[in-house]
């Protein structure tokens, strides 16, 4: 996938659209919608927040990070994919990343926008599989974010949860 179709399937506004609408359709109540339709606003506005100094366009760092997250996708443990991740920041840091960019900073951005793809792909295939959600939660449970998504996909893989932040 080059750059531009990435942007037009991951970044467009009507992808944020698409993603919000989705929720709607289920039946899951009125409040728990809108919460859910926040959090994945706020990751969007997050995920077109990022850059770098060294590159001019934010598109093209988040297509960096996207080409990392599709080659890494077979990688299911977080420390076989910070084994690969961290030389490849080591590599591309004063090159094509600025010095400044710190590891936590570049794997915090890695991990929202592919939390963001896993979240598209589920709603584009209209199928939250239980690889899928076993990822999304992964990252959610990591950073304690998004609690109404995280409950969300705790009773899509039928798992009782008493409290949305039973992480």
């Amino acid at each position: 996938m080059n750059i531009a179709s990435f942007k037009a399937e991951y970044l467009a506004n009507d992808r944020l659209v698409k993603n919000q609408k989705y929720f709607m359709q289920l039946n899951i109540d009125d409040y728990a919608v809108k919460q859910i339709q926040d959090e994945i606003e706020k990751l969007y506005d997050l995920i077109l927040g990022f850059n770098d100094e060294l590159i001019s366009c934010n598109y093209d760092y988040l297509y960096l990070l996207y080409s990392k997250i599709i080659e890494l996708a077979p990688v299911e443990e977080e420390a076989s994919l910070l084994e690969t991740l961290v030389p490849f920041w080591q590599q591309i840091r004063g090159s094509q990343l600025s010095r400044e960019k710190a590891i936590d900073e570049f794997y915090y951005e890695f991990e929202m926008l592919k939390l963001w793809v896993l979240i598209c792909d589920a709603i584009a295939n209209n199928e939250f599989s239980a690889d899928l959600i076993r990822k999304m939660r992964a990252i959610i449970r990591r950073y304690s974010n998004m609690p109404q998504l995280w409950l969300f996909l705790c009773r899509q893989s039928g798992e009782e949860i008493k409290t949305s932040f039973t992480f």
